[in-house]
């Protein structure tokens, strides 16, 4: 069995409007390194600074889109049937991972 992690090349779809002032942009700015929007990074920030429960956690859930895997999958297989591998060749497309985080 082999495994081919092709989370380096996932890059955040950037499809939010320009901020309208400065303290908004870097806020915006963190909130888009980080993937979360604004309105749940503000949730997140407030039950980690503030939940006195020490055995809390939150699950997070991150969701990929990738247009066109398909032809990407056609590639990778090609490409390693090309290098002389002749077993069975699986791709699979996982969008979805939870991260659980405790306090």
């Amino acid at each position: 069995s082999f495994a081919l992690d092709l989370s380096p090349w996932l890059v955040r779809d950037d499809r939010s409007p320009p901020p309208s002032s400065r303290d908004e942009a870097r806020t915006e700015d963190v909130a888009a390194m980080a993937g979360i929007p604004l309105e749940d990074l503000a949730t997140l920030r407030a039950f980690l600074e503030s939940n006195t429960n020490d055995l809390a956690y939150i699950d997070i859930l991150k969701e990929v889109a990738w247009p066109g895997w398909e032809q990407l999958a056609t590639n990778i297989k090609s490409q390693i049937r090309q290098a002389g591998f002749t077993g069975a060749v699986h791709v699979k497309y996982a969008n979805k991972e939870t991260l659980s985080v405790h306090k």
